[in-house]
């Protein structure tokens, strides 16, 4: 963390990285006693494998730019991949995550739909977000 995101340090994230695991194990507990055997499974489970999956699922095809010179940025976006991510609608735009790498907000246009920026504009509102880094401060038009 060191080298690749120093920022982090100075920041509160440590505080989740800590966390996450106590997080997803509350969250399995959670399902096993709402629901047993199947809210274990489908809360927790089946919950964090379509999550990552999708995410490298969606890391990968839109990357997939057969013919480009080694060291071209390969990265595109694909409208169509956003209703097919429930957890993370918004990855799609990832050719504009690529523009602007600091930016929170990876749409670009009123119409391209980034639910994991509305989620961030929320608790901005509230307060539990701070510094939050879009790509109009990097030059960009919001």
């Amino acid at each position: 963390m060191e080298k690749w995101s120093p920022d982090l340090i100075a920041t509160r994230y440590l505080f989740w990285a800590k966390a996450q695991p106590y997080l997803i194990i509350i969250s399995f507990t959670f399902g096993y006693f709402l629901f047993g055997w199947a809210g274990l499974f489908w809360l927790g489970a089946v919950r964090m494998v379509y999550c990552l999956h999708m995410q490298a699922f969606v890391n990968s095809l839109l990357h997939l730019k057969p013919g480009l010179p080694e060291g071209v940025d390969s990265s595109q976006n694909i409208w169509w991949l956003g209703p097919l991510q429930v957890s993370a609608w918004g990855e799609n735009w990832h050719g504009n995550h690529h523009a602007y790498p600091g930016s929170a907000c990876f749409s670009r246009h009123w119409w391209q739909v980034d639910v994991g920026w509305y989620v961030i504009r929320g608790l901005e509102k509230v307060g539990l977000a701070t510094n939050v880094r879009t790509y109009k401060n990097d030059g960009g038009v919001l």
